[in-house]
């Protein structure tokens, strides 16, 4: 029995590795070269600076950046507000996502973007603005104070 110990967890390792649902889980690390985990701030929009400022944060294992801190509040977020959502890796440094783009008047917009890594400090998104214009957002990786 001691024998076919090793060989047995070697057989459940190798199947659960390939299974379809374990690889299709949803991640904010690509390639373990890049990691979304932390804080971000928004440096830049191209919606008139909407949002500048504010502060999102990702959580190890979780598909979400949740909302810490708001700048230039024109789409009407509050605290902990998950204004990106569905993250999920499609190549290295690249990821899907939906973004928040309006949260005003009771009714809260995502539209579909596109998450690239520019270096592990700095990240872009590409999207679109509530009203379906282009939206390129610019997002440095900074840190929390509590």
């Amino acid at each position: 029995m001691k024998r076919a110990l090793p060989f047995l967890l070697a057989a459940i390792v190798t199947i659960f590795t390939q299974c379809n649902t374990l690889q299709n889980i949803p991640t904010n690390t690509t390639g373990s070269l890049f990691s979304l985990n932390g804080a971000w701030s928004l440096a830049s929009s191209t919606d008139n600076s909407a949002q500048v400022g504010t502060v999102v944060q990702v959580f190890p294992g979780v598909t979400t950046g949740t909302v810490r801190s708001i700048g230039n509040n024109n789409y009407c977020l509050r605290e902990r507000d998950a204004v990106w959502r569905n993250l999920s890796a499609k190549e290295a440094g690249v990821f899907s996502l939906e973004t928040m783009v309006n949260a005003c008047s009771g009714n809260t917009v995502y539209k579909p973007a596109r998450l690239t890594a520019i270096s592990n400090d700095e990240i872009r998104i590409t999207g679109q603005t509530a009203d379906s214009k282009e939206l390129v957002q610019v997002w440095r990786r900074t840190t929390i104070n509590d």
